[in-house]
C-alpha cells in the first residue's frame, strides 16, 4: 500500500449509543496511490476488545458501502467488509425484523479475536453516510 494521502482522516462509528458493543474504524485514511485505505479498526463486544491496525482496497470499501446500503434498503440481507489478501473480516446481517448483527474477526500474529453483537437498524443510515461523506472527501 501506498503512501497516506488524506488530509482529514476520520474516526467513523457505528453509532450502538453503547460502550460495549462497540465498532470504530479510527483514523481511516487513503492512501495516494489509490491502492486502498488504512485504519484501525476498535472493537469492544461483550468485555472482550481489540484494537488493530489494518489496510483494506479500494474496491472492497465500496462493495462493503453498496451491500450496506442494499441492506439498509431492504432490512435484510448482509454486508461483508474484507481485503483480497488478508483474514480479517467484519460482516453486518440483517434478519428483517430490525436486528443487525455484527460479527468478525480481528487478528495480530501473537492472537485472535472473533466478536459478535447485536444492535438495531438505525444504526445504519448514520454508518453509510459517514463512510460515504470519508470516501468523498
Amino acid at each position: 500500500m501506498g503512501v497516506i494521502m488524506s488530509k482529514c482522516p476520520m474516526d467513523i462509528k457505528l453509532r450502538t449509543n453503547t460502550e460495549d458493543p462497540k465498532l470504530e474504524f479510527l483514523k481511516i485514511e487513503k492512501y495516494d496511490d489509490k491502492s486502498g485505505y488504512g485504519s484501525t479498526i476498535n472493537v469492544a463486544s461483550n468485555g472482550f476488545s481489540a484494537k488493530v491496525f489494518f489496510t483494506f482496497e479500494e474496491w472492497s470499501m465500496d462493495e462493503f458501502i453498496k451491500q450496506l446500503e442494499a441492506c439498509d434498503r431492504t432490512l435484510s440481507g448482509e454486508a461483508t467488509l474484507k481485503p483480497q489478501w488478508d483474514n480479517w473480516f467484519i460482516t453486518f446481517s440483517l434478519n428483517g425484523r430490525g436486528q443487525v448483527t455484527v460479527n468478525g474477526m480481528l487478528y495480530t500474529p501473537e492472537q485472535e479475536l472473533k466478536y459478535e453483537f447485536t444492535t438495531d437498524q438505525t444504526c445504519l443510515a448514520p454508518l453509510i453516510t459517514d463512510f460515504k461523506s470519508w470516501r468523498n472527501q
